[in-house]
């Protein structure tokens, strides 16, 4: 609504916080638009999550996530997969809200991943700041500086 009155401002619109807020949200739109996104499934039930498993018998690592509001457990196992959406459907570790979870694939703590971030600093895109790089190496958010890439 500020951008509506001609005010610029740097944080997130109601867009932008719609898909923040909401994982299923912010899946659904990176499979619209291509954007890279690892292979996920919106599970109603455990026996949507095991079938989805089952899909991949050589993947190891998981992340099951909630589908609106925060909650994410990285599993690195299949047994600990299994046991945590049990723990979603059964025990309500995400709320009762939460009836519905994301399952995907997950990568090792081992992997590095690495976040390049530009900010805009004025309203047409023509000046920019250099990049801030973060990382996430305990899957916790991401910070900056990134300790493994200069």
């Amino acid at each position: 609504r500020l951008c509506e009155r001609g005010l610029h401002y740097l944080g997130c619109s109601v867009d932008t916080i719609a898909l923040s807020d909401n994982s299923l949200n912010a899946k659904q739109f990176m499979t619209k638009h291509k954007i890279p996104t690892l292979d996920w499934i919106n599970c109603l039930n455990e026996e949507d999550a095991e079938k989805f498993l089952n899909k991949y018998p050589n993947q190891e690592h998981w992340i099951v996530r909630a589908t609106h509001g925060n909650g994410v457990i990285n599993c690195k196992t299949r047994e600990e997969t299994k046991q945590t959406i049990k723990a979603v459907f059964e025990d309500h570790i995400f709320g009762k809200l939460n009836q519905t979870i994301i399952v995907e694939h997950g990568y090792s703590i081992e992997d590095n991943q690495v976040c390049l971030l530009y900010i805009v600093s004025d309203g047409d895109g023509d000046n920019t700041q250099l990049p801030i790089i973060q990382s996430d190496p305990l899957r916790m958010g991401a910070y900056g500086s990134c300790p493994y890439l200069t």
